[in-house]
């Protein structure tokens, strides 16, 4: 090989790294705020197997905590497929670690959602890699109406999935206004 073309291909080689390295960096905050998420999560869980039962404890008329163990997905789908469920937590963990990485430093809003998405799905990975099973604890209720227990981890990806939907709403939203010559919220 040549020495231009060496010389080329070592260039190419060290700006992609050094923009890799610059995403990465400034990504940091966000996967700081995952981690943060991740031990509060981890955290809740330890103080709820060390302190609940598995028989509710009322804290409001409309809210218990009340200890459970699920090894299938939300509102315990899927019960049995825990292995399963860790690979699928792992992948999509790696999706959202490489989305926040490549995101533009201006999508703050996606990369809030990523990041609340990613500290939920990390979680409930630690659990089912750790236990065998999800801890579940906090539980929503009213007469006869009952919502699935659920955790800290479980809040993290629901508000992590509504942020992403409203941001992809958002910038449908931008994208139809710039192109029927409207200024958008951004531009004025």
């Amino acid at each position: 090989m040549s020495s231009k073309k060496s010389q080329f291909w070592i260039e190419k080689f060290q700006s992609w790294m050094e923009e890799s390295l610059s995403s990465i960096v400034k990504s940091l905050p966000w996967f700081a705020l995952s981690a943060v998420i991740i031990v509060a999560d981890q955290v809740s869980k330890a103080v709820a197997v060390a302190m609940l039962s598995f028989s509710p404890t009322q804290i409001l008329p409309f809210l218990s905590l009340t200890l459970a163990c699920n090894t299938g997905a939300a509102f315990s789908i899927l019960e049995g497929y825990g292995e399963v469920l860790a690979i699928l937590g792992i992948l999509m963990s790696g999706f959202f670690i490489y989305a926040i990485v490549r995101l533009p430093e201006n999508r703050r809003m996606e990369a809030s959602a990523f990041c609340l998405i990613l500290a939920g799905a990390v979680g409930n990975v630690i659990d089912r890699l750790t236990r065998g099973c999800v801890v579940d604890f906090v539980h929503l209720h009213h007469g006869e109406w009952s919502f699935p227990i659920f955790n800290l981890a479980d809040s993290a990806i629901t508000i992590g999935a509504g942020l992403w939907i409203l941001s992809l709403l958002l910038s449908r939203e931008s994208a139809k206004s710039r192109q029927s010559g409207h200024k958008t919220l951004d531009e004025t």
